[in-house]
């Protein structure tokens, strides 16, 4: 469902989520949108669609430009109680998705994947929220140079002779 390489998200009617696609360009029949208090941002809801791991409950955030910024997915099965805490038996299947898929992990070059608990509706939801400059790696061995390219630093330096 999840690739851990890319961050696409491939369900079982042909529907492919990946960062940053064009929403207009998506196979879904009926797409529902909110605003959201960010200017020019909103949430689309999708519908349900099958995977590989069931069927799950699909809604996206986009901004500006009417492409995927963040994608939430909630396992949709009847055997969820309404009244659970904090959806703990929703919240069990959703770790386990990124235990299969995932390996576990929820950092990637592409994004952040997690799980999280909307209390109005007290529903668990995993949340994919792709970066924004997905090809920039965040880390210091492999990230931008922001020190600037004239400018002195310590470990430039010379050593001073002892």
């Amino acid at each position: 469902m999840i690739t851990p390489t890319t961050g696409e998200i491939g369900f079982a009617d042909g529907l492919s989520l990946g960062p940053h696609a064009q929403i207009d360009g998506l196979q879904v029949e009926t797409l529902k949108r909110r605003a959201i208090p960010v200017k020019g941002w909103s949430q689309v809801e999708m519908g349900v669609h099958p995977s590989d791991q069931g069927d799950f409950e699909i809604e996206i955030s986009s901004g500006p430009e009417n492409r995927v910024e963040a994608v939430f997915l909630s396992h949709s099965h009847s055997f969820y109680e309404a009244g659970t805490p904090e959806d703990g038996e929703r919240r069990v299947f959703h770790d386990g998705v990124i235990a299969r898929d995932l390996r576990g992990q929820h950092e990637f070059s592409w994004g952040n994947v997690f799980t999280k608990l909307d209390p109005k509706s007290n529903r668990d939801w995993i949340a994919i929220i792709y970066n924004r400059f997905p090809s920039i790696s965040l880390s210091t061995s492999e990230g931008l140079d922001l020190k600037g390219e004239h400018e002195s630093h310590p470990e430039d330096r010379e050593s001073p002779p002892l």
